[in-house]
């Protein structure tokens, strides 16, 4: 590949931002990326730090989605006791009522779950 500037110089890489082959002159290290010199910078200084924070969401995001997932099975599990308890009594009438909520608690639940558990895949798949 040719430096995008310079056809007839040898690229030592691709820019961070534009994609664009650079020659040894034309190529600045950012220390996680080569940028074009007096043109990219900038740019592939935002992208690192974006890539820096969303790391390290990435990292914390999975404990929000287990929380949510035990407090959904929680009071889901409560409710539909509830409701089941409820159907044997005299307020029977209250039991859909109570399930209508557990439900989608239950539900809830389930969907957390999933998106902790694929969060915690997309985190091992990570570069370090």
């Amino acid at each position: 590949m040719k430096c995008f500037h310079h056809p007839d110089s040898d690229a030592v890489g691709l820019c961070k931002a534009c994609g664009k082959g650079l020659c040894k002159l034309c190529a600045v290290d950012m220390g996680q990326g080569l940028a074009c010199a007096d043109s990219c910078e900038v740019a592939v200084r935002d992208l690192i730090v974006q890539i820096a924070i969303s790391r390290k969401a990435l990292a914390t995001t999975p404990g929000a989605y287990k929380t949510q997932s035990t407090i959904g099975f929680v009071t889901g599990g409560i409710f539909m006791a509830t409701a089941g308890l409820a159907a044997l009594t005299p307020a029977w009438f209250v039991a859909p009522l109570l399930a209508l909520f557990g439900v989608p608690m239950l539900y809830q639940g389930v969907r957390a779950r999933r998106t902790y558990r694929s969060l915690l895949a997309a985190h091992k798949e990570l570069p370090p």
